[in-house]
């Protein structure tokens, strides 16, 4: 059967998906108390303390646990744990606007994926890439997590140079959500739904916004 700490890890991260984030901390602090607990729950509990503090908006907090998620991928040398630790770790550095190393994670998740050959990780990959692309636009053009993209103008210390910056990134978005949204066409048909569809078109949206915005 399943067990404790497992159930727990489970529970934070359904908080999380219902955007219940500090409810969620207790949970995933509950299992990482645990002396008990193996590699295997402690990366998966780090990441969801990550998602919480990135849902709240505390990027600090969500880079510190992303670290340790991958610091133990690392140690468990298992590809697909690796992988997903990357694809986090490129998020919140794109958030957090220090460019070079999301690119370098999220370089190191594609690398991990191709050698998967998975088509469902390869759907996650794209969408990531492509998020990370976002992440980048957005910090590029001073517009935080969870803001709306304002119509005009851009906020005070955004150059020529960054909007040019930010447009390259937002196409480079459209690039991945772009080969994504193929997949996710046919994932989505398996499954009968168009949740991963509905989701991409709205990034599309979005990216389309930022690169209006950068002129």
């Amino acid at each position: 059967g399943i067990s404790l700490n497992s159930h727990l890890a489970q529970v934070g991260g359904l908080l999380n998906e219902s955007e219940h984030y500090e409810d969620a901390i207790s949970y995933f602090e509950e299992v990482l108390a645990d002396s008990d607990t193996g590699k295997v729950l402690q990366r998966r509990a780090y990441a969801g303390l990550g998602n919480s503090y990135l849902g709240l908006g505390d990027l600090d907090r969500a880079e510190s646990t992303v670290q340790k998620s991958l610091e133990i991928a690392k140690q468990m040398e298992s590809p697909i744990s690796l992988r997903a630790a990357y694809s986090f770790y490129s998020l919140i550095m794109a958030k957090k606007g220090r460019e070079s190393e999301a690119s370098h994670a999220a370089a190191c998740m594609w690398s991990i994926s191709r050698q998967l050959k998975d088509v469902y990780l390869d759907y996650r990959t794209w969408l990531r890439c492509g998020e990370v692309r976002i992440g980048q636009a957005r910090a590029r053009l001073r517009i935080g997590i969870g803001k709306e993209i304002p119509n005009a103008p851009l906020s005070a210390g955004v150059s020529s140079s960054d909007c040019m910056i930010a447009r390259k990134y937002g196409v480079s978005a459209q690039r991945w959500l772009q080969r994504a949204y193929e997949i996710g066409i046919k994932l989505d048909a398996r499954s009968g739904v168009q949740t991963r569809q509905n989701k991409l078109q709205n990034l599309m949206k979005e990216v389309s916004r930022l690169i209006n915005l950068a002129g």
